[in-house]
C-alpha cells in the first residue's frame, strides 16, 4: 500500500496541514524578495542556462503573480530517479521560451509530516502521461521532514520518493531555504504555476486540490492562460 510508511509517521499531525486554497499576491514593494528565499538561501551550484543554451531571465524577479521567479537551485532526483544519487536541479532546466518540451511548470512545496501534501502527491503520481501530453512538468520540493517545523533531510526525500514512486523531479529545500518567502511555512502544501516561456508566476497559493479532476482543471486553466497571453 503506497503511503503506509508516511501515514504511520504523520498520523498525529496530518490535520495541522493547510486545507485552504488562497492566491498570494505580494505588494509591489516586495518585488525584491525571492532572491534569498527564507533568508538562508541555497549553496547549490546549478545552471544559469536552459538545456538549449538560453540564459535564464534575470529582470522582474519577485514573489507576486506576474513577477518572474528566481532561478532557484536544489539537490534532488530528476524524474524521481534516485539511482545515481542527488544531482543539482535548477529552475533553468525547465525554462522553455519556445515550449519545445514544457509549457507549464508546477512547483509543490511539501512536508513529509503533512497529510494534505501526501494526498496531493497520491493524486498526481499516476498522471504522468496526462501531464506530459499537456507539456506540464511537476517539481516537488520537500521542505520539512517527519515532524512539523523540522528541516528536511536526504532520508526524508528518499522516503518521499519511495512512498509515492512518482516519475517527477523531487528535490530538497531544507527548512524552506529557497521557497519559504512565498508562503507561511505552517500552511503547506504550497503550489505555484509558472509560465515556462517566461518563468513568470501565474498562480501561488496554499492548499491541496480535492480530486484528480480539480487538479487537472487547475492545470488546464493555467495552460489556457498561457495560450491566450503573448510571452513577454
Amino acid at each position: 500500500m503506497r503511503n503506509v510508511a508516511l501515514i504511520l509517521i504523520v498520523a498525529s499531525s496530518a490535520l495541522m496541514a493547510c486545507g485552504s486554497d488562497t492566491t498570494v499576491a505580494a505588494p509591489a514593494n516586495e518585488q525584491d524578495k525571492g532572491v534569498t528565499g527564507d533568508g538562508q538561501g541555497s549553496t547549490v551550484t546549478g545552471t544559469e542556462k536552459n538545456p538549449y543554451g538560453v540564459d535564464y531571465p534575470t529582470d522582474g524577479i519577485g514573489t507576486s503573480v506576474g513577477s518572474r521567479m528566481q532561478n532557484f537551485k536544489f539537490l534532488g532526483y530528476k524524474d524521481g530517479n534516485s539511482a545515481g544519487g542527488l544531482v543539482p536541479v535548477s529552475l533553468a532546466d525547465y525554462f522553455d521560451p519556445e515550449t519545445k518540451q514544457y509549457k507549464l511548470i508546477h512547483v509543490q512545496a511539501a512536508g513529509v509530516w503533512c497529510g494534505p501534501c501526501q494526498k496531493e502527491m497520491e493524486l498526481v503520481a499516476p498522471l504522468a502521461d496526462q501531464l506530459k501530453t499537456r507539456k506540464v512538468v511537476w517539481v516537488t520540493a520537500v521542505v520539512e521532514g517527519r515532524s512539523q517545523g523540522v528541516a528536511s533531510t536526504r532520508d526524508d526525500l528518499d522516503l518521499w520518493v519511495r512512498s509515492f514512486k512518482a516519475p517527477y523531479t523531487q528535490v530538497l529545500d531544507p527548512g524552506n531555504a529557497n521557497l519559504g518567502v512565498f508562503y507561511d511555512r505552517a500552511a503547506i502544501p504550497w503550489n505555484c504555476d509558472l509560465d515556462a516561456r517566461t518563468m513568470r508566476i501565474l498562480y501561488s497559493g496554499t492548499g491541496a486540490p480535492a480530486s484528480e479532476a480539480s487538479l487537472l482543471k487547475d492545470l488546464d486553466d493555467r495552460i489556457k492562460q498561457i495560450d491566450a497571453t503573448p510571452a513577454k
